[in-house]
């Protein structure tokens, strides 16, 4: 079976009991090479103790001063900046 025989598009239909097939094959070739002795776990050789910490006083917060208020420009100078100068002719000069 080559794979070059079917044009593009075509699903992977023929090839699916190949793939399984060698899958299968892979999987029983590795678990057959695993090693057959008994699985122990590996206890620590380190005690694991866990120390509480004291509970100490929050420390005091200082308030702080207040900001002074933000002053604003009047309403009336900045709503009506006024017109635009006129445009210079570049050709004018």
């Amino acid at each position: 079976m080559n794979v070059l025989q079917y044009p593009p598009g075509t699903p992977a239909g023929p090839l699916f009991l190949p793939i399984f097939l060698s899958l299968l094959l892979h999987l029983a070739i590795l678990a057959w090479l695993h090693p057959r002795g008994e699985w122990h776990p590996v206890l620590p050789q380190f005690d694991l103790s866990v120390r509480l910490a004291r509970k100490e006083a929050a420390p005091a917060v200082v308030p702080l001063p207040p900001t002074p208020p933000i002053r604003r420009a009047a309403a009336s100078q900045t709503a009506n900046p006024g017109p635009l100068p006129p445009p210079q002719d570049a050709t004018a000069s």
